[in-house]
């Protein structure tokens, strides 16, 4: 359950990330209110990924779904860029321009990136354990 908290820290931290850059690449001001104004729609998005795709549960190989590129991962990534920016545009605000690619890139090679990190890492672990 802790692994599982600190997984979901980290990837609200992402969603906080990539709102403050955005804030940033366009002038406005990093305040803690801005960036979660601007945070929002990806923040309750992220949390429908989370439930949608059961983030706190193992594959039927005792894989925490957390930790699982594919299909969770890809899924938890998409799940959260078009959740987001629907919620944003359902909240009043723009997404003209090539923010959406932009968004679907940082918030894909973020998501699962950290995922495949921990999987190779894992899977190395592995490797030397059963030497």
């Amino acid at each position: 359950m802790k692994r599982t908290a600190i997984w979901a820290l980290l990837d609200i931290a992402i969603v906080l990330i990539f709102a403050a850059s955005g804030r940033s690449t366009h002038d406005e001001q990093n305040t803690l209110v801005g960036v979660l104004g601007t945070a929002l729609p990806f923040l309750l998005a992220l949390v429908i990924a989370w439930v949608t795709t059961r983030q706190w549960t193992r594959t039927a190989q005792g894989t925490p779904r957390a930790l699982q590129v594919w299909p969770a991962a890809i899924l938890l990534a998409l799940i959260t860029w078009a959740g987001g920016l629907g919620l944003r545009v359902l909240l009043g605000d723009t997404i003209n321009g090539g923010f959406p690619l932009v968004a679907l890139g940082f918030l894909t090679l973020s998501l699962v990136g950290w995922r495949a990190i921990w999987a190779l890492i894992e899977s190395k672990r592995a490797g030397r354990s059963s030497l």
